[in-house]
């Protein structure tokens, strides 16, 4: 095989963020020399969409609820993708774990390796939207060999027209996963069946939900055993230059009242 030496490529990491602490977290567990972008105020299916406009070769997409377990085994699963021209690489949503039962030619987009430049050219929602119901013809193209539990071929996610297309037009690479021992976390495989990420699922229950926010502060300690401890030291000298600006600007203005706002911040928000 011929070496891939990938400082031939231009390469992202991109995410679809909601939440600023978690994606922090998540992005400490991505140890990868690429520059990471972060998508905001976006749709399921239009970030997807936002990610085929980049202008770059690969795009490896990470939501901001997986966390890497082993960095040299997604760099590796990088480097096979391109040296055996994978146009994309993931999870079918339905058939492999019982918490995913759609479609099994969609890969849920929670991670995917994606070859935007190839994609990008053939890229036409008409033609796509000619994909927005199932035919029996698309099922040859099922990744067979991974199912073990139930799955259905019918429309729900709205980027399931998108994956259908591809899974159909170009050459895809399906991923294995295993339940994770928290009983809701999928520990996703590589190209040799190996794990390196966990995807926690549950994203908008983080740290309103006290189980699914103690469940995934563990995945992410499994993952990184300092990211925790690091972020919070952080986030405590960013809310500590902050407050010492408030302070500034009281002592310069000489507002007193406004003492009473920093008291009040100090110490209900930074104790």
């Amino acid at each position: 095989m011929t070496p891939i030496h990938l400082s031939d490529y231009t390469i992202e990491i991109v995410t679809r963020s909601m939440n600023r602490k978690l994606y922090s977290l998540s992005q400490s567990t991505i140890q990868l020399p690429f520059k990471h972008v972060r998508l905001k105020n976006t749709t399921a299916d239009g970030y997807l969409y936002q990610i085929l406009k980049r202008k770059v070769d690969y795009v490896i997409n990470i939501d901001e609820d997986a966390f890497v377990l082993d960095n040299n085994r997604l760099l590796e699963l990088l480097k096979y993708c391109i040296a055996n021209d994978m146009d994309i690489c993931g999870f079918p949503d339905g058939g492999v774990l019982p918490i995913r039962q759609r479609n099994p030619l969609v890969m849920n987009p929670f991670f995917n390796i994606i070859h935007v430049k190839k994609i990008q050219a053939s890229l036409s929602k008409k033609e796509i939207w000619k994909y927005k119901e199932h035919k029996a013809k698309y099922e040859q193209k099922t990744p067979i060999h991974l199912l073990r539990t139930a799955y259905t071929y019918e429309f729900y996610e709205p980027f399931e027209p998108l994956f259908v297309w591809i899974s159909q037009t170009f050459k895809v690479l399906y991923l294995d996963a295993e339940e994770h021992p928290d009983g809701f976390s999928s520990i996703l495989k590589d190209q040799n069946q190996q794990p390196f990420l966990i995807h926690t699922w549950h994203s908008r229950s983080y740290e309103t939900d006290a189980l699914h926010t103690k469940r995934i502060n563990q995945v992410i300690e499994e993952c990184n055993s300092e990211a925790l401890t690091i972020y919070q030291q952080t986030h405590h000298l960013k809310k500590e230059w902050w407050l010492q600006k408030i302070d500034h600007l009281i002592w310069f203005y000489g507002w007193k009242k406004y003492h009473v706002i920093a008291d009040f911040i100090r110490k209900y928000f930074y104790p």
